[in-house]
């Protein structure tokens, strides 16, 4: 027996419609709302972060935690591939980019950093909070000199990479941020340290 899928089809297709022009009435009434009220710009129709919101709430947590200090970093926004920001080291010698391992072992007592914020990645407030803690603690110890003492402990460059990204899922953890997440990373990160 043949079916007729012409009179199904076009109802699907209307209900799917009118479901989604009826949602988004309903997520642009919601949306406006939260726009309207937010501390940071957010879109008018669903009331995510806009890209300009996300600017914004990203030098908020930079000034909340402290990262303006003794000008130990600069910061600016791209859109980023696999990483939710990057933070690398700055040569005193010559203010040029350097890896991490060089800045250890060539300026044991410091150098300043250069972090990229990722504008495309994070729309969630809390992940821009969380992200700007955890990178803060490899900001810090860039500043302090400290991967210098973490490369004389690590036993291989997986261990002295693991030693920092445990030590900055380990900060953003401590505030509460992320929970699960921070943990499965230090459980990822732990298994170059055995």
């Amino acid at each position: 027996m043949e079916r007729n899928w012409g009179a199904f089809g076009s109802g699907f297709g209307k209900g799917a419609l009118v479901g989604g022009v009826m949602g988004g009435i309903s997520g642009g009434r919601e949306g406006f709302l939260n726009a309207k009220n937010s501390v940071f710009e957010r879109n008018l129709v669903f009331g995510n972060l806009s890209k300009t919101g996300r600017e914004e709430a990203f030098k908020s947590f930079v000034l909340k935690h402290e990262l303006y200090q003794n000008g130990m970093m600069n910061y600016s926004f791209e859109k980023l591939d696999n990483s939710y920001g990057i933070t690398k080291a700055i040569s005193p010698e010559t203010g040029e980019i350097i890896s991490i391992a060089k800045a250890a072992r060539q300026f044991p007592n410091g150098v300043n950093s250069e972090y990229t914020f990722n504008s495309k990645k994070l729309v969630s407030i809390k992940k821009i909070e969380a992200n700007v803690i955890h990178d803060k603690q490899h900001i810090l110890d860039l500043h302090s000199g400290q991967v210098n003492k973490i490369l004389q402990k690590a036993s291989s460059t997986e261990g002295f990479r693991a030693m920092l990204e445990i030590r900055a899922h380990r900060s953003a953890l401590k505030w509460g941020f992320q929970r699960s997440y921070n943990l499965g990373r230090i459980k990822y990160w732990d298994k170059f340290l055995k």
